[in-house]
């Protein structure tokens, strides 16, 4: 049989930028930059004589040959893979990829995962953070830890960790605001920004966040809110004492029990939606999915009983 010389490297980007569709997607994935995928996808593309992507203004879509290889790619990229595994001997390892918010990660999950690893040596773990929402059916990725999780075919979502928003400071910057709402006027505020969410306009949490402020007995643009990207730095600019910050309260639960930190004026408005356990439903009964979803349901039970200390979420 006469074989063309197609690069594997070349072929790899291929499948991870149509599993995607999306070269920057891809290129997070296979840690390379956007550019060095664009630049293998052309190569590709020259070498074979035809397009594989139709590149659209806001999307790509796979042309008829690009369907074609993709089908001849993935089992064969899976079947190497297989083989590698094997031959390390790794094939048995009981590795689970889970997907969730850096917020959530670095907040909630993290702290708790050596619980985790204590009892499950055999167990690896892999995380992958992101703002965006990872492919849960086509990807590589198991399972994920989603706030505010929409239904959706072929996957089940199991609920975790109600929630809410809430003002904090240190205690120090507590007692020098006081009981006065206008003594806000004088501190930063630091809160999630909004506008940085790619879903902002159907985010329910940035409009949930929007009605706290408005429900505020304050002029707003007195307020000299700070906004961050990052959730995770929201809470961190309250601990440094020199903010208050509008954040969700399952991010700062170990801080007010700590007592870094403590809620203003017992503010404290329940979201409607929380924290979710999303996976395919065709992984229902996949061994390392069932150990780690256990583990998670019973700490977010000895976590929300906590939480319900501080505010009457809806579960």
């Amino acid at each position: 049989m006469n074989r063309h010389n197609v690069p594997l490297n070349g072929l790899r980007v291929f499948e991870a930028s149509a599993r995607h569709l999306n070269f920057t997607s891809a290129a997070e994935e296979l840690n390379i930059s956007q550019a060095a995928v664009s630049q293998q996808i052309r190569g590709l593309e020259s070498q074979l004589g035809t397009q594989l992507f139709s590149r659209q203004p806001r999307n790509l879509a796979l042309t008829p040959h690009g369907q074609e290889l993709l089908a001849a790619t993935r089992p064969a990229l899976d079947s190497i893979n297989s083989a590698i595994e094997r031959i390390l001997g790794t094939d048995n390892q009981e590795i689970l990829t889970v997907t969730t918010l850096p917020s959530f990660a670095s907040r909630w999950l993290i702290p708790r995962l050596d619980s985790f690893q204590q009892a499950n040596h055999n167990f690896e773990l892999h995380l992958h953070t992101s703002e965006q929402k990872t492919d849960l059916i086509g990807g590589k990725v198991d399972a994920a830890i989603r706030l505010d999780a929409k239904e959706a075919e072929g996957l089940m979502i199991e609920f975790l960790v109600p929630d809410a928003l809430c003002l904090v400071a240190t205690p120090d910057l507590a007692e020098k605001i006081g009981s006065r709402f206008e003594n806000l006027y004088e501190q930063p505020l630091s809160m999630d920004g909004i506008r940085f969410s790619p879903d902002h306009r159907t985010d329910m949490t940035g409009r949930e966040t929007e009605d706290y402020l408005q429900a505020l007995p304050l002029d707003k643009r007195k307020l000299k809110i700070t906004e961050f990207s990052a959730s995770d730095n929201v809470v961190l600019s309250a601990l440094s004492g020199k903010s208050t910050a509008l954040t969700r309260l399952s991010l700062c639960v170990d801080e007010l029990d700590a007592g870094r930190l403590q809620i203003l004026f017992d503010l404290c408005k329940p979201l409607t939606h929380g924290t979710s356990f999303v996976y395919p439903k065709v992984r229902s009964n996949d061994n390392k999915l069932l150990i780690f979803k256990e583990w998670l349901h019973k700490e977010a039970k000895i976590f929300n009983d906590r939480l319900a200390n501080y505010c009457q979420v809806q579960e």
